[in-house]
């Protein structure tokens, strides 16, 4: 019989080859451009949202207008955010189109620095391409995060300014020790300091933490007395720049007309705030009120509290903690003193889905205010009746979203140990950049979590600022462990190659 040819066997591999095949031709497709467009569209369907805080901020940008008089300012609030909505209105236009428009300049800017890190993160996956795009769809259409970049509240600019300090914290260990580059980081630092703390004083830890981790770990690594003082002296000039400019920023007031002496300064609020965390009553006089303090007192009283009873306190600072991640239910008797039950609330959130996901509803853009409140924010008032399509998509979104959120609060640290555990397992440091990029993005999440439920920013909105920077350390975090332990894995399951 003649050789007859055997037809070829459908080998294992075919389904493999298939998807393969599917990955690479959707990785050659312009996902930047496609991305882009999308982003855009989904952007501009909806409108800017103005709170009865957004009406208060109005207050102040009339006073750039010179349409209030300048005395007329609350010394807590700083200058920087009533400045951005000022320079919206001059470059922008006085209409919701144009502040729409400014909150889209710092969505762009936040959705590019994420891309930069995903970048660093999905280096060494074989469909990394793919990949990136994915995490980063997941990431920047959150509909929290894109709710919150149409509310005109201070939320948009720290989540934007949390991620460019954690990018620039990152890059700033690896730079040439060339003159230029350690001036211009060090002026960059200053300046972040500064706009960070009158943005709003709590965000100073958002300003500080990251190049100080940044700096820990490069002094870490290079222990040269040269090192040492560059890196820390950034952080000291940046402190102490910081000190000048509320010198500044008081005397501005002074000239300004502003009677200082309201018990609305920084110090004795917070003070106040420390004292109502911790549900100390503090009423010497005897009048029923809790007696004005400064920050120092209060801290010596917290702490004389503590000695008498830990776990009191302990437990208190553990419930603030808990109402901080959306975990335990939050109340209020009164509408701006904010307490954590330490009942469980499973899924839901508290302000962030009264501010956060007030981007889709269908109710008025512009919220109950008072009168004066409402003369001015009139200007930016629209229809918004008739939900559109991606309402009614992202109003779908919303448990998933509350579930990325509490993921993000809660799991970070059992990541950032993990990490640090099985790092010396690298021994040859191949993925360092990785561990560092970790180390940064997650130490910003635990420090900032740890000093808001400690201060009494016990509401979740308080947080929404680093579910970014904490879900993004959770993946790197995941990336970095497989690519350190496959190896292991591999020989335990295997054995070792011969």
């Amino acid at each position: 019989m003649a050789n007859q040819k055997k037809s070829p066997k459908p080998t294992k591999n075919f389904g493999n080859k298939i998807l393969d095949q599917t990955i690479d031709k959707l990785k050659a497709l312009p996902w930047k451009y496609i991305s882009l467009v999308l982003i855009t569209l989904f952007f501009f369907s909806f409108v800017a949202i103005l709170t009865y805080d957004s009406g208060h901020y109005l207050g102040y940008v009339s006073i750039f207008e010179g349409n209030a008089p300048a005395s007329s300012w609350d010394i807590v609030r700083g200058p920087v955010f009533p400045g951005i909505i000022y320079l919206f209105n001059v470059f922008f236009g006085k209409t919701n189109a144009g502040i729409l428009v400014g909150l889209f300049v710092f969505y762009l800017i936040f959705i590019c620095i994420c891309y930069k890190i995903l970048d660093e993160i999905c280096q060494n996956y074989k469909h990394k391409k793919l990949i990136k795009v994915i995490a980063f769809i997941i990431l920047t259409l959150n509909p929290l995060i894109f709710g919150y970049f149409h509310v005109l509240l201070t939320e948009f600019v720290a989540i934007t300014i949390t991620m460019l300090n954690i990018l620039m914290a990152y890059r700033w260990l690896f730079i040439k020790h060339n003159k230029k580059s350690l001036i211009l980081y060090a002026v960059y630092f200053v300046f972040s300091t500064i706009f960070c703390y009158h943005l709003k004083q709590p965000y100073i830890i958002i300003a500080i933490i990251p190049p100080l981790t940044a700096a820990i770990i490069s002094i870490v690594k290079n222990h040269r007395w040269k090192n040492i003082l560059y890196r820390f002296g950034t952080i000291v000039v940046s402190g102490i720049f910081l000190l000048f400019s509320i010198l500044a920023w008081n005397g501005i007031l002074d000239k300004m007309g502003v009677d200082k002496n309201t018990g609305r300064d920084s110090a004795s609020m917070l003070g106040q705030q420390l004292l109502l965390a911790y549900q100390i009553p503090y009423d010497n006089d005897g009048d029923g009120e809790n007696d004005k303090v400064s920050t120092t007192e209060a801290v010596g009283i917290i702490l004389n509290e503590f000695i008498k009873n830990p776990k009191k306190i302990t437990k208190i600072y553990l419930q603030n903690y808990c109402g901080l991640t959306s975990m335990c239910e939050i109340t209020t008797p009164n509408g701006h003193d904010f307490f954590s039950t330490g009942n469980l609330v499973g899924l839901a959130t508290y302000e962030n889905t009264f501010i956060g996901y007030s981007t889709f509803r269908e109710e008025p853009n512009v919220s109950p205010m008072k009168e004066e409140m409402t003369a001015r924010a009139s200007v930016y008032e629209v229809n918004t009746y008739g939900k559109n399509i991606f309402a009614k998509f992202y109003d779908n979104l919303r448990i998933p979203s509350n579930v990325l959120f509490k993921i993000a609060t809660v799991t970070y640290p059992i990541f950032l140990i993990f990490i640090i555990i099985i790092h010396h397992k690298d021994k040859k440091r191949k993925y360092s950049k990785l561990f560092y990029l970790n180390i940064i993005l997650l130490t910003t999440t635990a420090i900032h979590m740890i000093v808001s439920a400690g201060i009494g920013l016990i509401i979740d909105r308080y947080a929404v600022e680093i579910v970014a920077p904490s879900l993004l350390g959770i993946f790197g975090s995941i990336t970095y462990s497989y690519l350190i332990l496959k190896n292991p894995i591999k020989e335990k399951f295997h054995g070792k190659k011969k």
